[in-house]
């Protein structure tokens, strides 16, 4: 009866840019994104003194858990360069 969680480094795609959503440009950003393109809910870092990070629960059936990391993995793809660099 308890929960689980990753907490990862995802810093590596600020800076990025989603069409139809915008810049990512920290953990809240990040989450928000993964939350509207990807359909997932996770939450920002910066709640827990590491903006560098997202926190996943992994207190889920393992059928959920695909679901949530091939969805994540969508949506982390459709990330790109912003257009100035």
């Amino acid at each position: 009866m308890g929960t689980f969680y990753l907490f990862l480094d995802f810093s590596h795609y600020y800076g990025t840019e989603v069409d139809g959503f915008g810049l990512i440009k920290d953990s809240e950003s990040l989450c928000r994104c993964l939350l509207e393109k990807g359909q997932v809910a996770v939450v920002p870092g910066d709640a827990f003194g590491d903006d560098s990070c997202i926190r996943i629960s992994y207190a889920a059936s393992l059928s959920d858990l695909q679901t949530a990391a091939d969805r994540i993995k969508k949506a982390i793809l459709t990330l790109k360069a912003p257009s100035n660099i």
